[in-house]
């Protein structure tokens, strides 16, 4: 399986202690709608993505959350679920599968709200795989 890595950051550049050779691709996006873009534009089903966040992205620009909370909604309205793909994992979307997130935010609340909202959405979809 492919493996891409996005990075988001309207200033810095990832960590020299990544193993960019590990990854098929890489993608360095300096705003919110540049990695939504991104994600779009390229294959989500046969990869598993590895992406870091930065949650102030610059004054009055969608921040980190902001992204999180679109590829959420994205995720629940449009990507297929488990029914159509036949995938049997306990999430149940073959995107969030397929995601590890690390967020690199030195805002500590805007980090926090970050991964609690993918953490709650991931239970959420863990709950309604139970349900089934």
């Amino acid at each position: 399986m492919k493996r891409y890595f996005l990075y988001l950051d309207d200033i810095r550049v990832p960590d020299s202690y990544k193993h960019y050779a590990l990854y098929d691709m890489i993608f360095v996006c300096r705003s919110a709608e540049d990695a939504y873009q991104m994600i779009l534009s390229h294959d989500w089903f046969n990869v598993h993505w590895e992406m870091s966040l930065d949650h102030d992205l610059g004054d009055g620009q969608p921040t980190g959350y902001d992204f999180v909370k679109r590829i959420i909604e994205y995720d629940m309205n449009v990507w297929p679920s488990t029914a159509q793909t036949g995938d049997c994992s306990s999430t149940g979307r073959k995107f969030f599968n397929r995601l590890d997130v690390t967020v690199h935010s030195m805002n500590p609340v805007g980090k926090d709200n970050m991964l609690k909202l993918i953490e709650n959405y991931r239970e959420q979809l863990k709950e309604n795989a139970n349900v089934r």
